[in-house]
């Protein structure tokens, strides 16, 4: 199967993105940390571990509640804050002959209740993204980057397939839930392998578009990828949920599609 029309194009569309909304992706990130008040040089690990499992847990906003979160550090507090679980990370992440250094990583986070695939690969991306893998584990996370699985959900999905077409519509069920599809992380990572600036951590760039922009509706006029876009207007994405809709609803749907595509956007700017 495969899950991109053309390689090549996809890769092009990607590093276009990348340079587009790297600085603001990462300065909503790091405004979370800031928040958690995680900060990698001063954390001990596991300290820093923790604040990064409660940041990539609020896009589960139905997971945050106290005795949750507290259920999940309890777990982890069990089963990984110990010298002996951090030196089995230490020599997987240094194992040069293993093809995913992360494995085990991510097996630990998908035994913890609450945590899924997508939530496993956030906390992952996240922890060597922004943590200090030398300081824990003797690591450079640049070493580790191609390693990362590509964290996957609904505005991923849209993008992938509506947005930029750069994957086919008909997979969008099965790559909105493609988080631990080995199939789609391998292509993925041939995408990320055959391009000079980008990693397994930049398609979570691709989430922040989704969350930031499409989800809240943005002007499509500033969109800094609207040249990239071929659904600005939202239209296939409504037709879409248009189905199994009652004819009533299906004709209300019908007029707002219109009406916001003969709509005269208020074009402004967006600063860094």
């Amino acid at each position: 199967m495969r899950y991109f029309k053309d390689k090549k194009e996809a890769k092009q569309v990607l590093e276009y993105i990348k340079k587009q909304y790297k600085k603001k992706h990462d300065k909503f990130h790091k405004f979370n940390l800031e928040l958690l008040q995680a900060d990698a040089k001063k954390d001990d690990f596991f300290t820093f571990l923790k604040k990064i499992v409660v940041m990539d847990l609020q896009s589960r906003p139905y997971r945050l509640s106290k005795h949750d979160v507290l259920k999940i550090f309890d777990k982890l507090e069990e089963k990984y804050n110990s010298k002996i679980f951090q030196e089995k990370i230490r020599n997987n992440l240094t194992n040069e002959n293993s093809k995913d250094r992360l494995d085990y990583l991510y097996d630990c986070f998908l035994s913890i209740k609450g945590i899924g695939g997508k939530i496993a690969n956030l906390v992952i991306r996240n922890f060597i993204y922004f943590g200090d893998t030398e300081k824990y584990f003797g690591v450079k996370k640049n070493k580790l980057l191609p390693f990362l699985r590509v964290p996957i959900d609904v505005h991923v999905a849209n993008l992938l397939c509506y947005k930029l077409e750069i994957s086919p519509i008909d997979l969008y069920d099965k790559i909105r839930n493609a988080s631990g599809d080995e199939g789609f992380q391998n292509e993925a990572k041939e995408i990320c392998n055959e391009s000079s600036i980008l990693s397994p951590a930049d398609w979570d760039i691709l989430w922040y578009i989704g969350y930031q922009n499409c989800n809240k509706r943005i002007y499509c006029s500033a969109c800094r990828i609207k040249d990239e876009c071929h659904d600005q207007h939202f239209e296939r994405e409504t037709r879409k949920n248009m189905k199994n809709k009652s004819k009533e609803k299906q004709e209300r749907m019908e007029k707002e599609i219109m009406f916001v595509k003969n709509h005269s956007e208020i074009s402004f700017n967006m600063d860094d």
